[in-house]
């Protein structure tokens, strides 16, 4: 199984590839790491309306998507914003940030049809959700335990994961994808995915009214 990573941002959106792969001495499936970037709006509309951004990241996101391969399984994994934050030191509502929000449900709207045309899983996981099995970024501007683990994890140089002010929102990603393989549960009822449409419509709509 591959998973792909993407943590949404219009300033830098990370997004990692990781791939289940055979532990000969443990005789057991453990994800390996083959891949991530860092990606920003194309710098000629980079002040442009957030439809125009947004397209541009999606299109940066398209070409970053793995080739189909006969018996392998692909889970996208698109972190949406948090559901559990106000009256909490250090934190704020993503979701009534409108540019953010505005983002998250443009890509999950092109996200959803892409992935189920292919027959590939999609995972919606909020920050909440996912990030209680990480280090916290409370206090860690640049996410540097974020990018550490992933560094000791994998065993990569951190350099790799690119400049300080863009390697967390990339291992962010990694650490999605990873978070895919280990400890997601699919949600693929009908009136879950119905649930999640709505959720992403609903945000583009705050993004709009809000703009």
């Amino acid at each position: 199984m591959i998973a792909i990573g993407i943590d949404p941002s219009l300033k830098g959106t990370g997004l990692a590839r990781l791939r289940l792969g055979l532990d000969t001495d443990r005789h057991t499936l453990v994800p390996r790491f083959e891949g991530a970037c860092h990606i920003t709006p194309n710098s000629k509309i980079e002040n442009a309306d957030l439809a125009l951004r947004s397209e541009s990241i999606w299109c940066e996101i398209l070409e970053e998507m793995p080739i189909r391969e006969p018996n392998v399984e692909v889970m996208v994994i698109l972190e949406h914003p948090m559901t559990v934050v106000r009256g909490k030191k250090g934190q704020r509502n993503a979701a009534s940030l409108p540019n953010y929000g505005y983002l998250v449900g443009y890509l999950s709207a092109q996200l959803m049809p892409y992935c189920k045309s292919r027959g590939w899983k999609y995972l919606r996981p909020s920050a909440t959700e996912w990030t209680r099995f990480y280090p916290s970024t409370n206090k860690d501007k640049y996410k540097r335990r974020r990018v550490l683990l992933v560094a000791q994890m994998f065993e990569l140089d951190p350099d790799i994961l690119g400049p300080k002010s863009k390697a967390g929102d990339v291992a962010d990603a990694v650490l999605l994808a990873h978070w895919g393989l280990t400890h997601a549960q699919e949600k693929d009822s009908p009136q879950e995915e119905a649930e999640a449409e709505e959720d992403d419509n609903q945000l583009r709509l705050r993004g709009q009214t809000h703009d």
